[in-house]
């Protein structure tokens, strides 16, 4: 009965104790939303490029040499530019995925900074800063 007293009681003081914020700096958030919307912008750059390279060859016909000789050469060169223009975007997005990598090791990246925790000074708790090293870690 004394250990579950004493558990409790330990249970209660450290819910109500205090600790360093859970709010990342400014520069920190920025840095994250900009990977995030790095990191989509390629994969629909990816994506796009692919489906429409994929569609493009799809549709591509061999030229007939029958009495017509420029009878699918539309077809063709229409499919040729729509092959071109996916593979473009598709490797266009791999700087974007580069920059997004770098970007989210910024904004991941260890900090210092002046955390303000409360003492107990003259029996009344005072803010004060403490230099702190910041990390974040994704779990």
């Amino acid at each position: 009965m004394k250990k579950l007293i004493a558990f409790l009681l330990i249970l209660a003081v450290s819910t109500a104790s205090f600790s360093q914020t859970t709010t990342p700096s400014p520069e920190k958030v920025d840095y994250l939303k900009k990977s995030k919307s790095q990191k989509t912008a390629a994969w629909l750059l990816a994506g796009g490029g692919v489906v429409t390279a994929i569609i493009a060859a799809s549709s591509y016909t061999i030229v007939d040499f029958g009495s017509d000789i420029f009878e699918g050469t539309n077809k063709t060169s229409t499919a040729a530019v729509f092959f071109t223009i996916g593979g473009v975007a598709a490797l266009s997005s791999i700087p974007l995925f580069i920059a997004s990598g770098r970007n989210k090791r910024k904004g991941m990246s260890l900090s210092f900074k002046n955390e303000t925790a409360p003492q107990i000074q003259k029996n009344s708790f005072v803010y004060r800063a403490i230099p702190s090293l910041t990390i974040k870690m994704s779990l």
